[in-house]
């Protein structure tokens, strides 16, 4: 995971701007592979743990996603999460669950938000972009 970290990095400024935001907030975000459930390639686990002055969130990427649809789902999610981090009053997956089921959309049992498909769309514009601009 830590190329796909990179190379969305330094091939999209939307994925910048998304870890930058974690940076600068409360907010620790752990990335493994595994499996959503939801037919989603990725997902922002409906948990915080509190841990001293840190809340920590964990995403999970599919593990077939391959390629830039890995970064373009790793954005999406970041957005989740920095969504979650702006609001210093979540610090339980109760009160994620309570924030999103008021600001987020929902289909069966999974959420939406329009920041978050913006979020992956851009990235997918720039990781476009990039690869075209890469191309010999």
């Amino acid at each position: 995971m830590g190329f796909a970290f990179a190379e969305g990095m330094a091939r999209s400024a939307t994925f910048r701007a998304l870890v930058k935001a974690i940076d600068e907030s409360d907010g620790v975000v752990y990335i493994r592979r595994g499996t959503c459930g939801h037919g989603v390639r990725a997902c922002l686990a409906m948990s915080v743990t509190k841990v001293g002055p840190n809340r920590m969130l964990r995403l999970v990427i599919d593990e077939t996603t391959r390629g830039d649809n890995v970064l373009v789902a790793l954005g999406h999610e970041l957005h989740h999460a920095t969504e979650v981090l702006h609001e210093p009053a979540i610090t339980t997956g109760f009160s994620m669950f309570h924030f999103y089921k008021s600001f987020g959309s929902w289909s069966g049992d999974a959420f939406e938000t329009a920041g978050a498909v913006h979020a992956g769309e851009a990235i997918q514009r720039e990781l476009a972009v990039s690869r075209r601009a890469h191309r010999p």
